[in-house]
């Protein structure tokens, strides 16, 4: 899957309907960037969706 394409971390933002951004680290600061992303995203859109960050795990999809 794409977790393992990543080295095992996989973390999403869904900042609108039409738009998915992700990252394969998960240090502080590369969460915050993609945070921040994705709130400027959402702010610019006409169809915002989520702010959430989420890591993918074991057992599924946790909030970060």
């Amino acid at each position: 899957g794409l977790a393992a394409a990543q080295s095992g971390t996989l973390l999403i933002a869904a900042p609108t309907t039409d738009v998915i951004l992700y990252i394969s680290e998960s240090s502080p600061t590369a969460i915050d960037a993609l945070r921040a992303l994705a709130k400027a995203v959402a702010a610019k859109s006409q169809t915002p969706l989520s702010l959430a960050v989420l890591k993918w795990t074991a057992e599924g999809w946790v909030s970060q």
